[in-house]
């Protein structure tokens, strides 16, 4: 067996964290589908409530309901990541690739997968995500891996 290292070091910028979050927490989980149903519903509520009663006032109401839904997200959303950010984010992260898996720090805790322990893998075109299981991912800027690095993480994902 080979004895292959790699070292990634990188920064994250508070935009790249924003799009990693929404990105994994958002469309990879599903979560922003189920905060657009109620949505949906509230809006075809409206839009029926509107052509069958011809009363305004409701339509205006619910409308106004899902504005204050849709802000409560947003505003959760930012709140999070930005606070995520302010705590875990702010200085360079050093990970290593080798032979029995991936290691760094996340969250402020020295966290190990082995490639076996790997839940899935998404590749974005400027992020790599390492689920440990279906919720919790690991967020790598693709632009940290050398393309010798960046192929021997995907055999050894493939390989397990």
């Amino acid at each position: 067996m080979m004895n292959n290292e790699f070292k990634l070091n990188f920064n994250f910028k508070r935009k790249d964290w924003f799009r990693c979050v929404f990105y994994s927490d958002f469309i990879f989980n599903g979560r922003l589908i189920r905060y657009l149903i109620p949505v949906l519903l509230l809006v075809f509520i409206a839009v029926f409530h509107f052509f069958r009663y011809k009363n305004i006032g409701n339509v205006i109401m619910l409308v106004g309901v899902t504005i204050v839904y849709v802000l409560a997200i947003v505003v959760s959303f930012f709140v999070t990541a930005n606070k995520q950010f302010k705590e875990y984010h702010k200085n360079e992260e050093t990970w290593l690739l080798n032979d029995n898996g991936v290691s760094g720090k996340m969250f402020g805790e020295d966290t190990t997968l082995n490639w076996c322990d790997i839940y899935k893998c998404e590749i974005t075109k400027k992020f790599v995500y390492l689920y440990l299981n279906a919720l919790l991912p690991v967020y790598l800027p693709r632009g940290a891996f050398s393309d010798e690095a960046f192929d021997f993480m995907v055999n050894k994902i493939s390989e397990e």
